[in-house]
């Protein structure tokens, strides 16, 4: 029993993967705007196209990075406050928001 809950375990590590350049990327300017965002803001800030973007923010929302709100036809995202709140305790420890983030 032992054994097949350590398999399981590593089996879910295994599927943990870190973040992308594009996920990194938003997850960077989330962070600096500090406010909501549509994904065509993101995309022109980065240099992405707006469905790119709206991709990786979609998949951001499901690790549980973003939140998001549907406002008319328009999707605003914004940090998960837990996770905006954990970055900028590390930030004011010094370090990078994005090293913060991987931890």
């Amino acid at each position: 029993m032992v054994r097949k809950l350590l398999e399981r375990a590593r089996n879910l590590i295994r599927r943990e993967k870190p973040f992308n350049v594009f996920e990194e990327s938003i997850l960077r300017t989330m962070y600096d705007k500090k406010l909501e965002a549509t994904p065509k803001e993101v995309s022109e800030e980065i240099g992405i196209h707006w469905t790119t973007a709206r991709k990786y923010m979609e998949r951001l929302k499901k690790k549980g990075w973003l939140n998001v709100e549907d406002v008319g036809n328009r999707k605003y995202f914004e940090f998960n406050q837990k996770q905006f709140n954990y970055c900028s305790a590390k930030v004011k420890e010094g370090k990078d928001p994005m090293k913060a983030i991987r931890e």
